[in-house]
């Protein structure tokens, strides 16, 4: 995968925020590679409530350590900033991995977003107990892009993270 092609889709992505856009260019730059890629985009509305709305569903991958990713959409109600909801984010993430549709997958790429254009990556991931009981859920460390920030704060940390060298 070409650093160019990959930091222009970031680049798209941060100017123009559209789920189309993180699932047909970043998400398939990044897993293209990978078995078992499948985009698509499913509607989760039962997971709604006043705080988030427009969820969905846009990718599954098989990672090369063969556990399963979800990617999903949020859309925000209000302003995300650095103090909103995180929280609340990370609440609906696990509820969501934890419920019987997603038996199996072991990490969610959950992209939280508002009106404005703001977003912010946050991965979540469950923890298993020896013989592969559920005993926990945890999150990266979530990576917020504001609107009016400048680009460079924002792709620096996640280009490192996807070419470590």
């Amino acid at each position: 995968m070409s650093r160019d092609i990959l930091r222009s889709a970031l680049e798209e992505l941060v100017h123009n925020f559209s789920l189309e856009t993180l699932r047909d260019d970043v998400l398939y730059l990044k897993f293209k590679e990978l078995d078992n890629l499948n985009l698509y985009e499913k509607e989760l509305y039962h997971f709604e409530d006043e705080k988030f709305s427009d969820i969905r569903e846009i990718l599954t991958v098989r990672l090369r350590d063969n556990k399963t990713l979800k990617a999903f959409g949020v859309k925000v109600e209000g302003e995300l900033s650095d103090r909103s909801s995180k929280k609340r984010q990370f609440e609906l993430a696990k509820k969501i991995l934890r419920t019987r549709d997603f038996i199996g997958v072991d990490a969610g790429l959950f992209t939280f977003y508002d009106s404005e254009g703001n977003f912010r990556f946050s991965l979540v991931h469950k923890i298993y107990e020896p013989g592969k009981q559920l005993s926990a859920i945890t999150r990266g460390i979530p990576i917020l892009w504001k609107k009016e920030g400048p680009i460079e704060l924002f792709l620096k940390p996640y280009m490192r993270a996807i070419f470590p060298n």
